[in-house]
């Protein structure tokens, strides 16, 4: 799915502003730019992720939009 994404937006990019970990949680706060309508535009969010046994075991997202 993200492979096609990113080929079908090739400008298209994530940047990570902050990321930390306590235990077993990792919080992700990210940018999401591109260009839409030949104008520049960005989304910021947040993932949570909890990680067992060194794998992803839940991941919630959340966007300000």
């Amino acid at each position: 799915m993200w492979e096609r994404f990113f080929v079908a937006n090739p400008d298209a990019h994530f940047e990570v502003e902050e990321m930390f970990a306590v235990a077993d949680r990792c919080v992700v706060r990210w940018i999401y730019r591109k260009t839409k309508e030949g104008r520049p535009w960005y989304l910021r969010g947040v993932d949570v992720f909890r990680v067992r046994d060194g794998k992803v075991a839940e991941k919630f997202s959340y966007v300000k939009g």
